[in-house]
């Protein structure tokens, strides 16, 4: 920023705060699983079990991403740290009055204000995603996710610099990598999920299309969560490429 005044005590506190709150709702997804009834052979259920939610991978890069932030930031405030350390223990350390204050104190002030506002930005994307949004992939650099407008020629572009570290990125690259790491999740989802969030990752998916599939012997259900049919996520992204 133009000005070279320090931000208001209490400033990077207050932000600090605010991302610790929201990061606790990251780490919940990531931890997020399904509880399915799986069917053996004959059909019959069998015992219970359960598999990754569909939000896990999304979240747990956006933890990776704020956990290496929060790393600069302990480094620069003097806090002690441990390679154990998470995020959250992390931003909790930094969550007092003492290590804020040194943040505050430093000549990089806005520039540690600009990045805890970005990582802020990123969460709320993820809790709160704009339905005139898509999921493209993760930034090769960074790690930070690649959102663009849901358009048809977002579809088409082949380059786009990362919001998060400026740096030029092929978007042949990112689709690839993230649809093989879709494929190889093991993620399960209701067809109605499935559909969702498969459209929200630039793949032109729907409900009725995965019941059909169903229904001809495509695809076949890996159980049942809620008395609902559930499909792995790389099934259905195979069909839809075929």
């Amino acid at each position: 920023m133009a000005t070279t005044a320090s931000p208001e005590p209490g400033r990077i506190k207050t932000d600090i705060h605010h991302l610790k709150e929201q990061t606790i709702e990251i780490a919940a997804l990531a931890d997020r699983r399904i509880r399915i009834i799986p069917q053996d052979a004959s059909g019959a259920h069998v015992q219970a079990t359960s598999a990754p939610a569909l939000i896990n991978l999304p979240a747990t890069d956006l933890l990776t991403q704020v956990r290496a932030l929060c790393m600069v930031l302990a480094q620069a405030a003097g806090l002690h740290t441990a390679p154990s350390m998470t995020a959250l223990d992390l931003l909790a350390g930094l969550d007092r009055d003492q290590y804020a204050a040194r943040l505050e104190e430093r000549e990089d002030a806005w520039q540690i204000v600009r990045l805890i506002a970005e990582a802020s930005e990123s969460c709320e994307r993820l809790l709160d995603p704009s339905p005139a949004t898509m999921l493209a992939g993760s930034c090769p650099w960074c790690a930070a996710g690649v959102w663009l407008p849901d358009k048809e020629e977002s579809r088409q572009l082949a380059w786009y610099r990362c919001e998060s570290c400026g740096r030029i990125v092929d978007l042949g690259v990112v689709r690839q990598a993230q649809r093989m790491r879709l494929l190889a999740s093991g993620y399960v989802g209701t067809a109605s999920k499935l559909a969702a969030t498969l459209c929200k990752c630039g793949y032109g998916a729907k409900r009725k299309t995965i019941e059909k599939w169903r229904q001809r012997g495509k695809l076949k259900s890996v159980g049942t969560s809620r008395g609902v049919a559930v499909y792995r996520l790389g099934d259905v992204l195979r069909l839809l490429q075929n």
